[in-house]
């Protein structure tokens, strides 16, 4: 893998860009023209480093919610409605994480757990309320053309943000009711860019017109109204936060994936996700304020794993690992297609 100043740069610049803009603002942005900014793109995407799109999912009236099957179970047997990933884990369990509407969690859950139920018994459940990721430090973490780790360099980081203070739990999970309405056309825009975030949206209307047609709706989307829902209802209300990059270009077959549990402190789960998001193998924090619990998904190398263990046995809180099948493992985007355009609400009788 071979990543150059320039691609280091452009990395470094686009985690930077706040919200979502046009190819033409990332040129601008960047100090790169459209042939370049494509050409690291498809680089990126063929080492295994996909850029795509942070959504701030509470904004269009979403939570996520994590659940934990005490055995494994396949995916056709799982219940889908709601569903954002899905992995059997290594350890005869299954981990879930579903989309769930805020204004009809009650409802929602309740239909989502007892159709688990029928299944397997749940063993763990984590409401998630707060979500967090910094910037990927690829110039820190990446040496002659490989991924490095620096233990002890990002334990003295923790260490320097438990001391400085840098604690914001007081201030995350706040609820907070969306302030403003979205409807299915702003859900499915945002499906496909999930899936196509540098597509121009031209083309990105005819992907989702083919979808439409291949579900059999008579409904057609049109380039003016896509584009100005995703101006009007999108872009200017912040439901997109940023660009990251996925932690997925480690080679599957001699690496370790899973899920990372930290209980304790917030302040203290806040700091250590602060540091090891800026990692290349390391995802997004995604904390459960009533569980006191955080979860960090990662790709690391199966050499790196007792170093694992050993940074944070040093950093005193209670933790385990949930090792996946990153084989089996299923991502999905958010479940536009449950949102009635009619009633305003999201269907729960899918089956």
């Amino acid at each position: 893998m071979l990543l150059t100043s320039r691609m280091l740069d452009f990395i470094d610049k686009i985690q930077g860009i706040e919200g979502f803009t046009s190819l033409r603002e990332i040129a601008r942005k960047t100090g790169l023209p459209h042939s370049t900014i494509w050409y690291f793109i498809n680089k990126l995407a063929k080492y295994r480093i996909p850029l795509t799109i942070d959504i701030d999912i509470s904004k269009i009236g979403l939570t996520r919610y994590a659940i934990i099957l005490n055995r494994r179970v396949e995916l056709n047997n799982v219940f889908k409605p709601f569903l954002g990933f899905y992995a059997p884990a290594l350890s005869n369990k299954t981990f879930l994480l579903y989309y769930i509407p805020t204004r009809q969690s009650r409802e929602v859950l309740k239909i989502v757990k007892g159709r688990l139920k029928e299944i397997a018994e749940i063993s763990e459940e984590y409401p998630i309320c707060f979500e967090y990721s910094s910037k990927v430090n690829f110039r820190e973490y990446f040496e002659k053309g490989r991924i490095v780790f620096k233990w002890d360099l990002m334990l003295s980081k923790v260490s320097e943000n438990i001391r400085s203070k840098r604690g914001i739990s007081n201030k995350i999970c706040e609820q907070r009711e969306v302030q403003h309405r979205f409807d299915g056309i702003d859900l499915l825009i945002l499906a496909f860019m999930q899936m196509y975030p540098f597509e121009r949206l031209k083309k990105l209307v005819n992907k989702i017109n083919m979808f439409l047609k291949s579900q059999g709706y008579s409904f057609t989307l049109t380039y003016s109204k896509a584009r100005y829902h995703l101006h009007e209802h999108i872009i200017k209300r912040g439901v997109i936060r940023k660009f990251r990059i996925m932690a997925s270009h480690l080679p599957k077959e001699t690496t370790y994936y899973g899920v990372l549990m930290l209980k304790g402190s917030l302040d203290k789960i806040l700091n250590i996700g602060m540091v090891l998001t800026e990692h290349p193998s390391f995802g997004r924090l995604h904390v459960s304020k009533r569980k006191k619990t955080g979860l960090i998904y990662f790709v690391i190398p199966v050499s790196e794993a007792s170093n694992l263990a050993a940074f944070l046995d040093e950093t005193r809180l209670d933790w385990d690992i949930l090792f996946l099948d990153r084989f089996k493992r299923k991502a999905y985007t958010i479940p536009s297609e449950l949102y009635s355009v009619f009633t305003r609400t999201w269907v729960t009788h899918s089956k």
